[in-house]
């Protein structure tokens, strides 16, 4: 590390700006995400690309498709969702993604149907869904054991089951136990 106070002011400053970032994108989730595996088919709206993939997380704001060619961020998309015998169709968005990994999608628009099954799978998923409209990003404070530490141990999960190194079915029991 360089001796020059200008150099640290700026490594702080740009320590900073990304813990600001980062707890910025964290605050924007609504809903929690569970594991989850289906089929997916997403649709660009413009173009018509169709993109194969799976889903490896759903919550009820969206869901994350790992596929080795994700649509760029803003793409507006038509998916489906296929789990068993059951579909979920919306508009949504692409919010983030990651070449030759997957993406990030926020959920636009659905029917009542559509919601109702989706409902039904996050609640098969042991997801409580919400009773009252949820807080605004800027309401209430998270304290570090009952808001970030389940976030990172959540996060760490899904990532160990997109690695097969965690089964779902050993994944969603230790995401169960997290809850409670």
């Amino acid at each position: 590390m360089s001796d020059d106070p200008a150099e640290r002011i700026t490594s702080a400053e740009d320590d900073a700006t990304r813990r600001s970032i980062r707890d910025r994108k964290q605050e924007r989730r609504r809903f929690p995400r569970f594991p989850f595996n289906a089929d997916v088919e997403v649709v660009e709206v413009q173009s018509g690309t169709r993109i194969k993939g799976r889903v490896s997380d759903l919550s009820l704001g969206g869901c994350y498709v790992d596929t080795l060619s994700p649509l760029l961020v803003s793409t507006a998309v038509q998916i489906r969702i296929t789990r068993g015998a059951h579909s979920f169709d919306a508009q949504a968005k692409v919010t983030n993604m990651k070449f030759g990994v997957g993406m990030g999608l926020a959920f636009v628009a659905a029917q009542a149907e559509q919601k109702q099954v989706l409902g039904n799978w996050i609640a098969e998923l042991g997801g409580k869904l919400p009773t009252e409209p949820p807080r605004s990003a800027g309401e209430g404070t998270k304290d570090k054991v009952g808001g970030e530490i389940p976030n990172v141990i959540s996060a760490l999960i899904l990532a160990l089951m997109r690695k097969g190194v965690l089964t779902e079915a050993e994944g969603q029991d230790m995401m169960r136990k997290l809850r409670h």
